[in-house]
């Protein structure tokens, strides 16, 4: 019995972040997990987390991680 905007309020409020911020915190956790534990090609590690591409999933390991698929996977000797 919440409004979208109410519910996006008191879930900011609560957890410091926004609920897309908390999915999409979630779905990189969840792709560095399958990467680092499993040898599913990368592309199926995207699909399997929610995002549309591998590109997608390698912009936003980059941009709210540091790092890409790949040094996740083999470490920081690849470049």
């Amino acid at each position: 019995c919440l409004s979208v905007s109410r519910f996006h309020d008191l879930f900011r409020e609560v957890t410091g972040i926004t609920p897309h911020q908390f999915l999409l915190q979630s779905r990189l956790e969840q792709a560095a997990h399958y990467l680092t534990s499993t040898a599913l090609p990368i592309s199926e590690v995207s699909y399997r987390t929610g995002f549309s591409s591998q590109s997608a999933l390698t912009n936003a390991l980059r941009k709210y991680r540091g790092t890409t698929p790949a040094k996740l996977r083999f470490g920081d000797s690849v470049a």
